[in-house]
């Protein structure tokens, strides 16, 4: 059986409760603005991105998205 991840709204929600609006939060890491929206809904692959948004959430990539 395959390893289900987090739902995006999920991880939305995880990074909003500690580091407020995501825009903000993508501008303050150096990224576009979009970035970290187009990362969690799967619009880009931004393993960069992605391994940024797991380490501020304390898990692995693999946790957040196992495929």
């Amino acid at each position: 059986m395959a390893t289900k991840g987090w739902h995006p709204e999920e991880i939305k929600a995880a990074l909003r409760k500690q580091f407020g609006a995501l825009t903000a939060l993508s501008i303050a890491w150096g990224y576009n603005r979009t970035a970290i929206s187009a990362a969690i809904a799967g619009r880009t692959r931004s393993s960069v991105v992605e391994r940024r948004i797991a380490k501020a959430l304390r898990r692995t990539p693999h946790t957040l998205w196992p495929d």
